[in-house]
């Protein structure tokens, strides 16, 4: 397996040889839960990746070159002021994550590492779980600001009258907009076997949801993680809009950054699912979460409204999560979007079921892409477990290399 690396040379032009690397060298798919993430041994990378290590490929890059399909700059850690080394070790580690799909690491707005792995590359969509969640978010602030949504403070039930029967617990038409974005709309934590099995059993997701699905605190008073709020959610927009997610992110958010979402699955119903699964690739991550480090600009045009991040990345609720998943600490929620302490630094992240992240620090003028096998339907540990060392990875591993 060929391995695509940006990150090719030490500084002074010393070649990776200290960790076996060398040019040329021949080897020979968000759903958070409340378990405590579990670990995994890392300290030896399974036989082809450990080969594909071996037989990586030294790119030289320049700071005039341009990623394909984004318009990010290539350049190498040493040039963004990163510690080569730090980061090599963090790659290292990284191929040795069962299921790991891929890492890249922005600084400075210049893509200065990235590997794929199990024939990946940088343009290969891969379902990449409640991530979605995050990119609706920005949806829902483009549609704010351009009037398809007036008022945060609108009632869900306003646009689905259809459901508003009689025997509708009256808490739900309480229901709003921001109480949705927040995830504090009063459903209970459904990150779970149960809860998508009854959804995928339902003829009518909406409905399903809406009807039946039972709320489990009052509207506005608690966070808990619902896919069924970003559901709910994606439906609001479509109705609003008049235009699918997929086609009104095309035609507002990546269009105009010269990109394009491919597969969105959708319901029953023809609504592209809220909670997540669009289709994406590192690389359209990558410019996404730069986007949104850059408060919302891309190439000189404001893409989502600067305010708009600055809102997604308010903290709004304590998660349950707290310190428990090291060395992450306070982590809280905004807008679709999960904070938390690393070290010194506050970073940003959106968070999808199995690894996949978009990690957003400002204060070093970073983001980190993964990509994994995003498990879809299992819960267990071994998904978990994944999960959790990609997460140790990005804080322990990656950001290091800026400090």
């Amino acid at each position: 397996m060929t391995i695509r690396s940006a990150w090719g040379l030490l500084a002074g032009g010393v070649a990776l040889a200290a960790f076996g690397f060398a040019p040329g060298a021949d080897g020979g798919g968000s759903l958070p839960v409340r378990e405590n993430i579990g670990t995994v041994d890392a300290g030896a990378a399974r036989p082809e990746k450990a080969a594909a290590i071996r037989s990586v490929n030294l790119l030289r890059r320049t700071s005039r070159r341009v990623a394909p399909r984004t318009m990010i700059r290539r350049s190498t850690p040493a040039a963004e002021g990163l510690d080569a080394e730090v980061l090599a070790g963090a790659f290292q580690r990284a191929a040795a994550i069962p299921h790991m799909y891929s890492m890249l690491v922005i600084r400075n707005r210049a893509i200065v590492a990235e590997e794929y792995f199990e024939g990946r590359t940088g343009t290969t969509p891969e379902p990449v779980a409640s991530v979605g969640k995050s990119i609706l978010g920005a949806l829902v602030g483009i549609a704010y600001r351009d009037g398809y949504l007036p008022d945060l403070d609108q009632r869900m039930i306003d646009f689905f009258p259809e459901y508003d029967i009689d025997s509708l617990d009256p808490r739900k038409r309480d229901i709003t907009i921001r109480h949705l974005l927040k995830m504090r709309a009063g459903y209970p934590f459904d990150s779970s076997t149960e809860y998508f099995n009854q959804l995928s059993r339902s003829y009518d997701w909406m409905r399903f949801i809406i009807v039946s699905w039972a709320l489990e605190t009052e509207p506005g008073t608690a966070w808990n993680y619902s896919s069924a709020s970003s559901h709910l959610l994606g439906g609001i927009l479509t109705k609003a809009t008049g235009l699918s997610l997929r086609d009104f992110a095309n035609q507002h958010l990546f269009g105009p950054m010269g990109l394009e979402i491919g597969y969105w699955p959708r319901d029953r119903q023809g609504y592209c699912v809220g909670h997540g699964d669009v289709e994406l690739s590192p690389l359209q991550l990558a410019s996404f979460g730069q986007m949104m480090l850059e408060h919302g600009r891309w190439r000189g045009r404001q893409i989502v409204p600067s305010w708009w991040i600055k809102r997604s990345f308010a903290d709004y609720s304590d998660t349950w999560y707290g310190n428990d998943i090291w060395p992450y600490r306070g982590i809280s929620y905004g807008y679709l979007w999960w904070h938390a302490d690393v070290d010194d630094h506050h970073v940003y992240f959106a968070w999808g079921h199995g690894g996949q992240f978009i990690t957003v620090v400002p204060s070093l003028d970073m983001v980190v892409v993964t990509t994994a096998y995003n498990f879809v339907g299992d819960f267990t540990d071994n998904s978990w477990d994944t999960e959790g060392a990609i997460f140790r990875l990005i804080a322990t591993d990656v950001l290091p290399a800026a400090y």
